[in-house]
């Protein structure tokens, strides 16, 4: 069983790696980072400019949303209806 959505807090290698595997399997995955630039937030856990940038372009093309400058304010769980979709809160970083 796969979820249809997916969202993701950061922007580190588990963080990328997850996001890639799931969306090779059709679920919508949407990343929450909070950089403003991917590729920064890439760069800060040691890749390399171009790879990070690559990296980036690679997840974008495959259909991952990057959702930037956020992070998770409040998430919302139906308690009555344990299969309806959580809602998230985002807040602008900084």
């Amino acid at each position: 069983f796969l979820p249809k959505s997916i969202a993701i807090t950061g922007s580190g290698i588990i963080a990328v790696e997850f996001a890639k595997i799931l969306r090779n399997l059709g679920v919508d995955v949407t990343m929450i980072i909070r950089d403003k630039v991917p590729r920064n937030a890439l760069m800060k856990i040691g890749l390399d400019k171009d790879v990070a940038a690559t990296l980036v372009a690679d997840m974008v093309r495959s259909g991952i949303k990057i959702e930037r400058n956020a992070q998770v304010k409040s998430f919302q769980v139906d308690e009555k209806n344990p299969n309806a979709p959580m809602t998230i809160s985002l807040e602008a970083k900084g």
